[in-house]
């Protein structure tokens, strides 16, 4: 048969599949091609077709360099052979297709801020400078990722999708190329062993029915998100014709309840669409008055019409070409109460009467510089993403609020807040950013904006001196509205800063302190930040909410501290991107009884190895330095870029306005490409992302997230009276002028703490204006000042002097050499850091080996238990009640010269049941042989990090006086629970 010159479909397959398959699919419009023959010059050929919006297809693992030209990326292939089937969220009728068992890879959508850089590491491009925060976007896919064939582990746990279609629904934004184009990846070893030959001719003569009928559905979404019963949804759908001729087509319009029963077919609708063209359609549905599920899914199948011409009549009938689905929230006030509460106890944050370590993450959906997502708000991916984030234990969703409050996004934000509730995860709702130029309110059709910053004001992020009544209306409509939320926690602001303020913005500030209007410049003072912080959180109070309040985390280098301002909130917070907190061990709040927060933590790799190990390092750090939390940066965003345009944030006007003021590091642009569309505008989530990107797979370090969050659920930090306390100095004025000097200086203080960590020493921390709180069981206070002592510090010391006791001012080590220095006894102590986290009636040692390689060390406890563990960087021993319960090892663990397990040299966590020597939790990091000690070993279960049995009984064996577990690499993802006779 001879070629038509047109190209419809580009298919590559394997070298054996496709001699199989040849004869089948030589035909008219589709090309052909075995994987053996694809090169450069080739693959130049079939990415110029896929422009023009051809379909591709591909069978086999493509090489690295022709994924990433299709946006993709794979995971490492899956260490067992999962099982295959046709995904729920599958668009394609592809039910009679049968997979077995195989080795496969997993595609995810690659970040663009691979080959753009990030400040510090930008890449100069004919003058200007590229980097992720204003990347040129010209061929950037805006699409929907597709799962076609889910890969699941023997636990029914989806671990990737070997099968996946992109789903073009719009250009790229400033080429247009791609539009309507599909791409299919079926990535498996050995295709012939996943599916029968006949099988993959069923699978492509599906896929090639549906490309080859030539329309396809590119949205379908309701006017909310979320819906009361009673209430009327108004549906809409848009489809699209690639072919050059009108199509008739048919879409049924189908609800389904929680359980995926079709409950109703609520309209059929049958149109045309003309050549080359868009059409929207629309319905409606009635959401049931009695007994309302909490969650509906829309699907709408589209149908299209063939005509067969015959010698007497010309016959009509439907074809199948796809469903899509939609999914929206009632809101049910029994869920959003039933939820968990979130309560501030003393120096602890208390979840779902859990008083631990817990984690969580920033949901970069809600982002406002993505504050489109609000408005374009994909429930059905949150609802999927919310589940797995519980899966894995993470207790705390960080959020933005919408720039603009209207019904729309408030809706959209009482759907998350309801998934939240559901999954057992709480919300921190943060009110303003840096990111936001203008702020607005639209309800029953009245609508009022006013400016909140500038774009050329970078020197005051997040917090704004003018129109402070409008901002304050603003919050007071988000109190009022979720003050019965008991899961909720409120932030002011996201990183706030402040740098020689206009005098213009404090003239009129009604709620400014008389004391304040007459400074002159500049003006930076802290106090003024609290002002307005005082003037926002008084709005919140006024309406009655109860919920606990952050006032900011601000930035050191423009506020000097972020002590005085945490200290107007119910909870402190810090955020750090360095490794093991190098910036943050200064922020101890304990003095001022309240919890401390860890809100924000990332790194600026796309490596999953550096991604892993810096979390590792990072969230050990915090858990020895007393906090209560950590959020990762970041979670979410599994839909793609919608259509927007090129102007989204504040930074465009910023760059090419004031491009010589940089307050954003040598590595930040000076001025933007025209071809720019913003801060931060991906395909995928941000280059901290703890995903697998557009999939809403975790990622090995959200699964150490995750696995953190669950051993730090019995660690809440009940603080001690300690004999060693470290001061930190306030050496700042009450007028803060950066440029003389007049701030908090920490490097000092940073590098005393390392070293009491170095010299194993379990200490305490006050701040300066605290002094008047260490206790009588002071022996030692250690001041790192590097100006002159405060009068009231200084007459605080001569009298701990007096009492015979040592004082240790400025930038002496002396304190090294004291005989009262209580050390914690580590053998050998060399290049080891120890630090001591407070217990409810016990300690827990966070150990950090600075050596490379395998160590053992022995570690005798507060009540005298000696502890032996094998570690490579990291290891955790914790005692309560005069037993150990907790320890973390990378190795063998002995207990007062008994040996406890064995791993050889894999790591993880054994927790011993508070008060029950016969139960023991094993959770592991990786896969293993471990061997367990014990005289007798009843029972071992498989149980998922919420406590739900998995598999009810596992096999070991027993030689000897060792039970011997083989840990497969599918079970590093849940708690192994054994019952037997532990000697601790």
């Amino acid at each position: 048969m001879s070629h038509n010159k047109t190209i419809n479909m580009i298919i590559v397959c394997e070298d054996k599949l496709f001699e199989k398959l040849k004869p089948a699919f030589f035909i008219d419009g589709i090309k052909l091609y075995p994987l053996s023959t694809i090169n450069d010059k080739l693959w130049e050929l079939i990415l110029s077709e896929l422009k023009t919006g051809v379909d591709f297809l591909s069978i086999g693992i493509l090489p690295d360099e022709f994924l990433n030209s299709l946006w993709l990326k794979v995971s490492p292939k899956a260490e067992f052979k999962p099982k295959l089937e046709i995904s729920s969220d599958n668009q394609l009728d592809l039910r009679k297709v049968k997979f077995k068992a195989t080795e496969s890879f997993f595609p995810f959508v690659k970040d663009p801020c691979e080959h753009l850089g990030w400040p510090g590491n930008s890449e100069p491009t004919g003058g200007k400078i590229r980097i992720n925060a204003c990347h040129g976007v010209e061929e950037e896919i805006r699409a929907d990722f597709v799962p076609l064939v889910t890969a699941q582990d023997r636990y029914g746990k989806t671990v990737g999708y070997p099968g996946i279609m992109l789903k073009n629904y719009a250009g790229a934004l400033t080429t247009g190329n791609y539009r309507g184009s599909r791409w299919f990846q079926f990535l498996f070893n050995d295709p012939l062993r996943t599916l029968s030959v006949n099988g993959w001719k069923k699978l492509l003569n599906q896929v090639y029915t549906y490309c080859n009928s030539g329309i396809y559905s590119s949205r379908l979404k309701t006017e909310y998100a979320s819906y009361r019963k009673g209430e009327r949804v108004r549906i809409s759908c848009r489809v699209s014709n690639k072919l050059h001729e009108p199509v008739c087509f048919e879409v049924k319009f189908k609800i389904y309840d929680n359980c995926g029963n079709c409950v109703e077919t609520c309209d059929v609708i049958r149109m045309a669409v003309n050549s080359r063209d868009d059409i929207t359609i629309e319905t409606s549905w009635l959401v049931p008055q009695k007994k309302p599920q909490d969650y509906y899914q829309i699907k709408a199948e589209l149908y299209k019409e063939e005509r067969d011409d015959t010698p007497r009549e010309r016959y009509k009938k439907m074809l199948f070409v796809e469903s899509i689905n939609y999914g929206l929230v009632v809101i049910q006030p029994e869920i959003i109460q039933q939820g968990p509460k979130v309560q501030v106890k003393a120096c602890r944050v208390v979840i779902e009467g859990q008083d631990g370590f817990f984690t969580g993450t920033h949901y970069c959906g809600t982002n406002s510089f993505y504050e489109w997502m609000w408005y374009d708000f994909q429930t059905e991916i949150v609802k999927r993403e919310m589940k797995i984030l519980k899966k894995q234990h993470l207790k705390l969703q960080r959020i933005y609020t919408p720039p603009v409050l209207n019904e729309i996004a408030l809706r959209a934000m009482d759907a998350f807040i309801q998934l939240c509730r559901q999954n057992q995860i709480a919300v921190e709702i943060i009110l303003f950013s840096q990111w936001t130029k203008r702020l607005g309110i639209e309800i029953d059709g009245k609508k009022e904006y006013c400016e909140f910053r500038f774009p050329d004001e970078q020197n005051m992020l997040s917090m704004s001196f003018r129109n402070i009544e409008f901002q304050q209306r603003y919050t007071s409509l988000l109190a009022k509205r979720y003050k019965d939320v008991p899961g909720l926690i409120w932030n002011v602001a996201n990183e706030g800063a402040l740098l020689n303020v206009p005098k213009n913005q404090l003239a009129k500030a009604s709620w400014l302190d008389n004391r304040y209007r007459d400074l002159k410049p500049p003006y930076n003072s802290i106090n003024l930040c609290q002002q307005w912080f005082a003037a926002i959180i008084q709005a919140i109070k006024k309406e009655h909410a109860p919920q606990p309040v952050i006032s900011a985390y601000t930035y050191t280098w423009a506020n000097g501290d972020s002590y005085f301002i945490n200290k107007l909130g119910d909870i402190g917070v810090y955020h750090d991107y360095s490794p093991q907190l190098q910036y943050a061990m200064h922020e101890d709040l304990t003095c001022c009884n309240k919890p401390l927060f860890l809100e924000e933590i990332g790194i600026n790799s796309l490596n999953h190895t550096e991604r892993f190990n810096h979390y590792d390092a990072i969230i050990h750090s915090a858990i020895g330095l007393r906090f209560c939390g950590v959020c990762v940066y970041e979670y979410g965003v599994s839909w793609l870029i919608p259509e927007l345009p090129f102007e989204t944030s504040n930074f465009i006007y910023y760059s090419r306005k004031k491009p010589e003021n940089n307050v954003w590091g040598n590595g930040a642009p000076k001025l933007w490409p025209v071809d720019s569309v913003g801060q931060c505008a991906y395909a995928a989530p941000f280059l901290f992302g703890m995903m697998l990107h557009c999939t809403g797979l975790p990622s090995p370090a959200a699964k150490l997230v995750g696995k953190l969050s669950v051993i730090g659920r019995n660690l809440g930090y009940h603080p001690t009276p300690k004999t060693v306390y470290l001061i930190v100095p306030m050496e700042f004025t009450r007028k803060l002028i950066i440029p003389k000097g007049h701030k908090r200086k920490t490097d000092f203080i940073e590098a005393v703490m390392h070293e009491l960590h170095q010299q194993q020493v379990n200490y305490g921390i006050v701040q300066e204006d605290m002094i008047h709180t260490i206790p009588k069981t002071a022996q030692i206070l250690i001041i790192p000042n590097e100006n002159r002592l405060k009068k009231t510090v200084a007459e605080f010391a001569e009298k701990f002097c007096r009492a015979g006791k040592e004082v240790y001012v400025g930038q002496s080590m002396d304190w090294r050499n004291s005989l009262l220095l209580p050390r914690i006894k580590v053998t050998p102590d060399n290049k080891l850091s120890v630090i001591v986290r407070d217990l409810d009636g016990g300690k827990l040692y966070v150990l950090t080996n600075h050596r490379p390689g395998f160590r053992s060390f022995t570690l005798t406890t507060e009540c005298g238990n000696q502890v032996t563990i094998k570690i490579s960087k990291f290891g955790m021993i914790g005692e309560r009640n005069g037993k150990i319960f907790l320890i973390e090892s990378s190795g063998s663990i002995e207990i007062n010269h008994e040996m406890i397990a064995d791993s050889g040299n894999k790591r993880y966590f054994m927790e011993f049941a508070d008060g029950n020597e016969q139960n023991l939790k094993i959770i592991p990091i990786e896969a293993m042989r471990l061997k367990i000690f014990s005289p007798a070993l009843n029972k071992i279960k498989l149980l998922d990090y919420n406590g739900q049995i998995v598999d009810p009984k596992l096999a070991y064996k027993t030689r000897g006086n060792a039970h011997i577990l083989n840990i497969s690499p599918e079970q590093t993802d849940y708690i192994l629970n054994c019952r037997g006779d532990f000697k601790t």
